[in-house]
């Protein structure tokens, strides 16, 4: 079993983060079914990782988690079904004594965040705290977006923060970032671009609003320059997420990195989002497909989709459509659903 764990986040809700509903699981065993088994392991894999690199004996977990020594061992062990309550005791021992939030949360519904989320999560954090710049970017399709809008939620849940959030369509240019910040602050959005970021400055010094920008990447080199304008002369935290190509732009060493390198040297922090492990890829695979899941199904799932979980998702529909139709899920079966996306023949509707 592979040892490396799936890291958590904290509270709030998401969508390609996938929720678990493990009230859904059977009865009070949160470790039932394939969903729950998953999450299972990855606790279990990450309470075995925070036990060896603080040396906690299997006595000191109970203690710490206050249940019993032989449930801990017998957990430890892949021997027992945890019920719910175990694994949320669990999850926030790791919380406490790691800084991070548990895998499962109690209220509103349980999720899994993957490592990708916790870097998203971890710089816009950064960001809010330092009232810094910070830039997150990764490969398409890992779900920065949809953490994007889970930190959204967290920042007015928790701190009051409104946010400013904003995706460019590839033709924006500044005049159409000014208008988009105005009008999200309920100011008046017309005029000369000189007069609007006047206007942006004075109306975001007072309402303090964190401003996050997703697939930057698209925004031209006067919107960037403008967003380093309003960063420096409101004072506000910014976050630009984007694929990889954003980060280039800043160190190719054309004449566009050099237009925007002021705007690069006060970036305060770089997040670089991964893909799915072999953790997490097993996770949503056993959550679309079940119990089936084995080392050569993952095998053709990870070949076939690179660690994205977009592709995974878009993947999986198309397997479990020919599951349907033969009766099982195999390593073969994986490959054909995968071919069906590539050349459109014999596209499995559901």
């Amino acid at each position: 079993m592979d040892e490396r764990s799936i890291e958590a986040q904290s509270s709030g809700q998401t969508a390609q983060v996938l929720p678990l509903q493990l009230a859904q699981e059977a009865g009070e065993e949160a470790g039932a079914g394939p969903m729950g088994e998953a999450l299972s392991e990855m606790l279990r894999n990450a309470l075995k990782r925070h036990s060896e690199e603080h040396k906690l004996s299997v006595t000191e977990v109970a203690k710490r988690i206050a249940f019993s020594q032989p449930m801990v061992s017998n957990f430890l062990n892949g021997q027992l079904k945890p019920s719910k309550k175990f694994l949320l005791a669990v999850s926030a021992m790791l919380r406490k004594e790691t800084g991070q939030s548990p895998i499962l949360q109690e209220e509103g519904g349980e999720f899994v965040w993957t490592k990708a989320a916790r870097k998203v999560i971890a710089a816009c954090r950064l960001a809010l705290k330092n009232r810094s710049l910070v830039v997150v970017v990764g490969p398409p399709g890992i779900g920065k977006t949809l953490s994007l809008q889970r930190f959204r939620n967290e920042a007015s849940r928790e701190h009051g923060q409104r946010l400013i959030f904003f995706t460019p369509s590839p033709s924006c240019t500044k005049r159409t970032l000014l208008i988009a910040v105005l009008k999200e602050l309920g100011q008046p959005a017309s005029g000369a671009a000189d007069e609007l970021a006047g206007a942006a400055v004075k109306a975001l010094r007072h309402a303090q609003r964190m401003l996050v920008v997703d697939e930057a990447n698209q925004l031209n080199t006067g919107a960037l320059e403008m967003i380093r304008y309003l960063a420096d002369n409101a004072g506000i935290p910014v976050v630009l997420a984007g694929t990889n190509v954003l980060l280039e732009t800043f160190v190719r060493g054309d004449r566009r990195s050099q237009d925007l390198a002021q705007l690069y040297s006060r970036i305060a922090f770089k997040a670089l989002i991964p893909l799915l492990d072999d953790d997490e890829l097993r996770l949503f695979a056993k959550r679309g497909l079940g119990n089936v899941v084995d080392h050569k199904i993952l095998e053709r799932l990870r070949a076939h989709t690179h660690g994205s979980l977009r592709l995974l998702g878009h993947l999986l529909v198309h397997v479990r459509g020919l599951a349907q139709q033969h009766g099982r899920v195999t390593a073969a079966l994986v490959d054909q659903a995968a071919q069906m996306i590539e050349t459109g023949d014999g596209l499995v509707i559901q």
